[in-house]
């Protein structure tokens, strides 16, 4: 059997202490294997936000284990969770996180040039990710010169820069058309066949259609999990 390139074991998350916490995740235990997109779906507060976060080592988890490529994330230094998050991990975030006083081609070429990459090379490796997006004309221009739907797609293509493992991707299609949507997610799936992991959380019934695998997430707690979606109508009756 493949290693799964991301492994979550039991994993709890609680949110504050007292009368006040909030149990997020309860109990979670998933893998996702190179090759394969998983998709997250689940009403709003059901957790799938705090999963992707402690996929991505934004996170610690109260209790539990989360590995990525073997690593365990909670055993690791602030520097070496860093690395990972610069080499391994790709994080497409629902508010972009671009910084307003870079380019495009700045901000995806960033988590490379911190890595220790030439400037040269990685604004090379940017050029090539922005083209994947179908944004290389826009290399040059600033957050604020783009609409919201462009700046997504520099954040798809800073999270796809490079030679990441795993793709972490919370509702990517959110500021997008239809059309430019399904081009984004075309471009992750590809990444994904290429050999990536991922991990899509999406609304979305046609969106979650691109996964190999559905897990539904309620109260903290995987409720189902799927493979090869059937009908779109189906998968929002399960969802809801």
């Amino acid at each position: 059997m493949t290693d799964s390139v991301l492994a979550l074991d039991d994993v709890h998350r609680t949110h504050g202490t007292g009368p006040q916490a909030v149990q997020a995740l309860r109990g979670v235990t998933l893998t996702v294997r190179p090759g394969e997109l998983v998709a997250i779906m689940g009403p709003s507060g059901s957790g799938k936000s705090t999963l992707l976060n402690l996929a991505g080592g934004l996170d610690r988890p109260t209790s539990g284990e989360v590995r990525v490529e073997g690593a365990s994330l909670g055993t690791l230094s602030h520097r070496e969770l860093s690395r990972v998050r610069r080499r391994t991990i790709g994080y497409v975030f629902q508010d972009f996180n671009l910084l307003p006083s870079l380019t495009a081609a700045e901000n995806v070429s960033l988590p490379l040039e911190l890595d220790g990459v030439s400037i040269r090379a990685a604004r090379r490796a940017a050029i090539a990710s922005l083209s994947e997006v179908g944004l290389a004309d826009l290399a040059g221009r600033f957050p604020d010169e783009m609409s919201g739907g462009q700046q997504q797609r520099v954040a798809i293509a800073r999270a796809l820069v490079g030679e990441r493992r795993l793709v972490l991707a919370d509702e990517p299609t959110g500021a997008l058309d239809s059309q430019t949507g399904e081009a984004v997610l075309r471009v992750l799936r590809e990444r994904v066949d290429a050999g990536a992991a991922g991990l899509l959380v999406t609304h979305e019934a046609r969106h979650a259609g691109w996964a190999d695998r559905v897990i539904f997430l309620r109260d903290g707690v995987i409720i189902d999990s799927s493979g090869p979606l059937g009908s779109a109508d189906d998968l929002l009756e399960r969802a809801s």
